[in-house]
């Protein structure tokens, strides 16, 4: 009895600082490659002067749920750890958070959320804009941008549309099909994390094994 109220103690703190959370989505709403070259630069323009934001109400958060996260700073010495850091959060504090399971379903970005899932779709941004900076300051020739490469039925990428990490031009040409949707990516590690609660297996991936190979410059 002593455990099940600890871990329901555990649970509820996450539940109450995530509905505390910020309500921080994207300008525009939709499907990503619906949207019209304005407004897919407005929704860069409102993401890029918010990235410290999101980094530090993140951290913030996880160090509530007693896990401290270091700045993205370029070392990459700490990389592996973050991804550790990450994934044990996810299984330890917000597998609970069953909402996500369908928050975070299918194309999550294409729909227009109400209630507690634009607390989870926040977090999920912001987890991503956490793990792409860590790419950023590691790698060196990433930076923000969206996809706007103009795909053919034959190499239409998901990425089309939404807030990346691609090339910075001033460091190497952007090769198709070479954008990574570090955010998504991220919903995908949450929900699958959430997902895992119904699964009694001994292993479990880290869903945050993408990390170092961003890091590194590999992912694309």
């Amino acid at each position: 009895m002593a455990l099940f109220s600890w871990l329901s103690g555990r649970a509820g703190k996450t539940r109450k600082l995530l509905e505390d959370y910020g309500d921080d989505l994207f300008v525009h709403a939709g499907p990503p490659r619906a949207l019209s070259t304005s407004q897919r630069a407005e929704n860069l323009a409102a993401f890029r002067p918010s990235i410290d934001a999101r980094v530090e109400r993140f951290r913030r958060f996880a160090s509530a749920l007693d896990c401290t996260l270091p700045q993205p700073d370029g070392d990459r010495s700490k990389v592996d750890g973050i991804a550790r850091q990450l994934d044990q959060l996810g299984k330890e504090r917000l597998l609970n958070l069953v909402e996500a399971e369908n928050a975070l379903a299918g194309d999550w970005l294409e729909r227009h959320p109400q209630g507690f899932d634009r607390q989870i779709q926040t977090l999920v941004i912001d987890i991503g804009t956490y793990c792409g900076e860590i790419g950023i300051a590691c790698a060196g020739h990433y930076q923000w941008m969206v996809d706007d490469t103009r795909y053919t039925a034959r190499n239409w990428m998901y990425t089309s549309g939404r807030i990346t990490i691609g090339y910075d031009p001033n460091q190497r040409d952007q090769p198709i099909n070479g954008y990574v949707d570090v955010i998504d990516i991220a919903a995908f590690a949450f929900r699958e994390i959430v997902k895992q609660r119904k699964h009694k297996t001994l292993w479990r991936p880290n869903y945050f094994h993408f990390l170092p190979d961003l890091a590194d410059g590999r992912y694309v």
